[in-house]
C-alpha cells in the first residue's frame, strides 16, 4: 500500500511540474487530471481475458460498450464497464438476462452507494444513469447462474 501511494503521490507531482511548465488552461489541467484519475481506475474493471462474458468497448474509454454473455452454473462478478473520473457522465444502461437456473444480478456503484436489480426473462431494464465524479462501475454477479445476459451501456445527453 505505501508503495502505491508512493507511486501516486511522485505521478500526481510530476503532473504537477509539467502543467505548470505547460501554462495550460484550467480546462486542460481538468481533463488531464482526470484521465489520470481515469487510467488510475482501470484496475477495478475485470479484465476482457478474466470476463464470464465478452466484452466490447464503443468508445475510448470503459463507461461503454456492449456485454454478452451464455453461462452453465457460473460463479462470480464482472465489472464490466465504468471508472473515476472527476467530471460528471450520463450513460443509458439496457439489460436483458434470461435465466434457466440460478440468478444473474445487476449491480450498479456509484461512488459508495450500490444499486442491484434483478432482472426477470420478461422485462429488459433501461435506465438513465448520471454518474458523478467518484467511482462508478457497472457489474453482473452471478450466482450458480445458468442463462444468457446482453447488456449495453451508451452515453447519452
Amino acid at each position: 500500500m505505501k508503495k502505491v501511494l508512493a507511486i501516486f503521490v511522485l505521478a500526481v507531482m510530476l503532473l504537477a511540474f509539467v502543467e505548470i511548465a505547460r501554462k495550460p488552461s484550467v480546462e486542460q489541467i481538468v481533463d488531464d487530471f482526470d484521465g489520470f484519475v481515469h487510467i488510475v481506475s482501470l484496475s477495478q474493471i475485470t479484465r476482457s481475458n478474466k470476463l464470464i462474458g465478452k466484452r466490447d468497448f464503443i468508445e475510448k474509454d470503459s463507461y461503454v460498450g456492449n456485454y454478452s454473455s451464455s453461462c452453465i452454473s457460473e460463479k462470480g462478478r464482472d465489472v464490466v464497464f465504468g471508472g473515476a473520473s472527476v467530471k460528471d457522465k450520463k450513460v443509458v444502461v439496457k439489460a436483458k438476462i434470461l435465466t434457466e437456473n440460478g440468478s444473474a444480478t445487476l449491480r450498479i456503484r456509484l461512488g459508495s452507494e450500490v444499486r442491484k436489480y434483478k432482472i426477470d426473462n420478461k422485462t429488459p431494464f433501461e435506465q438513465t444513469i448520471n454518474l458523478q465524479g467518484g467511482g462508478n462501475y457497472i457489474m453482473i454477479d452471478y450466482d450458480n447462474f445458468t442463462g444468457t445476459v446482453d447488456m449495453t451501456s451508451n452515453y447519452t445527453k
